[in-house]
Order: structure tokens, then sequence, then C-alpha cells
């Protein structure tokens, strides 16, 4: 059974429509039983050095120049003012910006009616009168708007609460792009990103997420901060921890799979910054897996070095500076 915090979680980062390291682990090998006799001691394992912290973001080398993968978060954090600064350096280098989608090509009208109950029971009458009322208090959307949203739109919208909407690195990305004439890309269609939600997100999951809404929170609060410090290794764990042994999530391998000869595609050139959820980046089914199974070893890019500090003053110029004051003071 798939685990809807697991999906919630998925459905947090990796989505670029509604804000908005993803891996799967191989179920571990039953291990044969043997008579005392033949047993042996377990060999040492060695342990893993841990990842060096920095932002997620790696070099492959396209025919003609860099191609950057970037593994973003949709929400709360700016690419610019809270990452260290490599990353915005990399993409005003570039000359063309690909995203998971071109936001600028969404049909809203469509979209919308793809996003609201047509017929049928709405969403107030699925859900009952408790956790109706506990999702109310929680999205500030009028109710009999809500009551026409199918669930998973209202499980991003839930999601979202609380967040500047205006904090995007996409939005940073386009508005940058947009004044300096670098071009816009896209790895798919908001109608594959709707599609892959619509296969795994349902009324259950919205439940779920209503009822532990509190927990999920803090889940997300940790995804961000592992994010923002650039805790690679906490972070995959984080996700690693909800895949509940699911490999075949098509909210990322699917799409995974997909993105990667597009992807090859943009290695045929250069200066390119392709920025997508950091969730689709990281384990065995992700993108840079992917990448590297095809031969395209991808690069992880330093953090600049910090920036030198002052020398510490000497005490006895801390007092003098201190007693010069009083004097000026006085």
């Amino acid at each position: 059974m798939k685990s809807c915090r697991r999906r919630w979680f998925t459905l947090a980062v990796s989505f670029v429509l509604y804000a908005g390291c993803g891996g799967s682990s191989a179920p571990a090998a039953k291990t044969p039983q043997t008579k005392a006799a033949d047993a042996k001691a377990p060999e040492p394992v060695a342990k893993k050095a841990p990842s060096p912290k920095g932002p997620f973001l790696y070099r492959l080398e396209g025919k003609t120049g860099p191609v950057y993968l970037f593994g973003t978060i949709h929400m709360e954090v700016s690419a610019k003012d809270d990452l260290d600064p490599v990353v915005w350096s990399s993409f005003t280098s570039c000359k063309q910006l690909v995203l998971e989608i071109d936001p600028t090509s969404i049909n809203q009208m469509a979209l919308i009616g793809r996003a609201m109950i047509k017929d049928g029971p709405d969403l107030e009458q699925q859900l009952g009168p408790e956790l109706w009322t506990k999702l109310t208090k929680l999205v500030k959307v009028p109710p009999a708007m809500l009551a026409k949203m199918k669930p998973w739109l209202a499980a991003m919208l839930l999601q979202v609460v609380g967040v500047d909407p205006t904090k995007s690195m996409e939005l940073e990305f386009l508005g940058y792009a947009k004044d300096h004439g670098i071009t816009l890309g896209q790895l798919e269609t908001a109608d594959d990103q709707i599609a892959a939600i619509e296969k795994t997100s349902d009324l259950d999951d919205l439940k779920e997420a209503i009822d532990d809404y509190d927990k999920n929170q803090k889940n997300l609060r940790d995804v961000v901060d592992a994010y923002r410090t650039g805790d690679l290794d906490r972070f995959v764990k984080l996700f690693q921890d909800d895949m509940d042994g699911d490999e075949d999530d098509p909210i990322l391998k699917d799409r995974n799979t997909k993105w990667v000869p597009e992807i090859e595609q943009y290695l045929e050139g250069g200066n390119v910054f392709i920025a997508v959820g950091a969730g689709h980046l990281f384990g065995d089914d992700g993108v840079l897996a992917q990448l590297a199974a095809k031969g395209h070893e991808a690069v992880r890019v330093p953090p600049s070095k910090p920036a030198a500090r002052a020398p510490a003053p000497k005490a006895a110029a801390i007092i003098w500076a201190a007693f010069a004051g009083l004097r000026r003071a006085g």
C-alpha cells in the first residue's frame, strides 16, 4: 500500500505548478539461514563519509559548454538570496533556462476546468462534516469554491498554507531570464504533471493530510531546513524514510525516465541551466543515476569559498576603542 505521507512529501517538493530526493531504497535482502558451525562473523561495513554541504547543483559537459542540473525546492527559498552564490552565478552564465514546465505556456482556464468537480458529490459531501470543518479552517478559500475542487487541488492548497507564493525560485529564474534574453525550455507539459497527480492522489490522501496536517508541516519544515543548509544526506534520508518500498511512483520514476532523453538533447549543445525539483535527482531511479547509466557523469559543483573575515581585534585595541568612545561621550 502506498504511503500517503510519502506521496504528500513528493507532491510538496516536486511540483512547480502548485507553489510544491526522491529515490527508492531496494528492500533488504533476506538473510539465508545457516548452521551454527557454518556461520561466519559479519564483515565490518565501511562507514560512508558524509556528503559535503552545499547547493544541490551539478555540472555535466555539453558539446559546446556546461549543462547545469539544479535541484530546486519550490517554496520558501530564494535561489539568489538564500543559497550559495555559485547557484546564481552558474545560472546567469547560461543562455538557456529549462524548467519542468514553462509556466507561460499554461492555459489557465483549461487547468481550472480539469481541477474542478463537474458532477457528483462535491468535496464537502465527500469529506464529511468533521474533516470539511478542519479543511475550511486551514485553507483560506471561500467554502463554495473549495467545495468544487477535486481532492488533489485541495491537497495542494493545504500544503502551501502560510507560504509566501512570491518567494519562488522559478519566478526568480523566469524574471531574470525574461529581462536578460535567456531563452526558456521545458521538460514536460502542465498536462503531464496533472496526469501524474491524478494517477497517484485521491480522496484518502486528502483525508489523511488533513488529519496529519501538523505532522506534515513539521516534516516539510525539516525538508526546507535540510535543503537551505545544503545537507544532502539529511535531505535524501527524509524522503527515503517515506518511500515505503514503492519503486514505481509515477510522480518520480516515470517522469525522471521521460526527462533523461530530453536532457541528453541539451547536452548536444551547452550553456544550459536545468532546474527541477530536488526530489527528482537522487536515488536509484533519479535523474542523476539514469544519466550516469548512459555515460553522463554529473559532478557536484562545490560552494563558493567563504569571504575572508577581518582578523579579530586584539584585547588592547578593544579596550582603547571603548576608552575613546567614553571620552567622546564625555
